[in-house]
């Protein structure tokens, strides 16, 4: 429970702590965080205990507009895994380095796909479809959605023009917006 990263957009070379609260009947035995940057490799970071159940571990400064994609994966006292986001490599845990998109003095709605699937959902042959695909959505830069459900919306001339594109978002119904 309690998934989250601190600070939300952190500013260039700004390292990035993770944390969650992590609880098995058989215990926890190891939890490590693991992080991509722009689609990249993931690399590993042993995750520490805090207080309670609380592990955290830190994601390294990175350069302005990267987006560095990252989740949870812990091992229980019987050896079984698990991950947070649930499908661990699969979800969309994000967060871009800041980039100055945001624009003040306006409600701002982020919505932060990985570059492969940002290509797939916009790619031709795909526009038309209404599978959803994985991303974070950012609220004024600070209020933070995991691995929502994003897919384009309206006719096949909107969804291929700039100038109409709509998008469809679903949020997971324990977190709503």
């Amino acid at each position: 429970t309690d998934f989250s990263h601190a600070p939300a957009i952190p500013n260039p070379f700004e390292s990035v702590q993770v944390s969650v609260n992590a609880d098995d009947p058989d215990g926890v035995r190891s939890a490590v965080l693991r992080y991509a940057v722009d689609d990249g490799d993931f690399e590993s970071v042993e995750m520490t205990r805090g207080v309670g159940r609380r592990l955290q571990a830190t994601i390294p400064g990175q350069r302005s507009g990267r987006t560095v994609q990252f989740y949870v994966e812990a091992v229980d006292g019987s050896g079984h895994e698990s991950y947070f986001p649930a499908t661990g490599p699969g979800s969309r845990a994000l967060y871009r380095v800041q980039d100055h998109a945001a624009r003040e003095g306006l409600h701002n709605f982020r919505i932060l796909m990985t570059e492969a699937d940002t290509d797939r959902l916009h790619d031709p042959t795909q526009i038309m479809s209404n599978g959803r695909l994985k991303a974070t959505v950012y609220y004024n830069e600070s209020e933070v959605f995991y691995d929502v459900g994003v897919r384009l919306k309206g006719s096949n001339a909107a969804r291929g023009d700039a100038n109409y594109l709509g998008y469809n978002i679903e949020f997971d119904p324990m977190q709503p917006f």
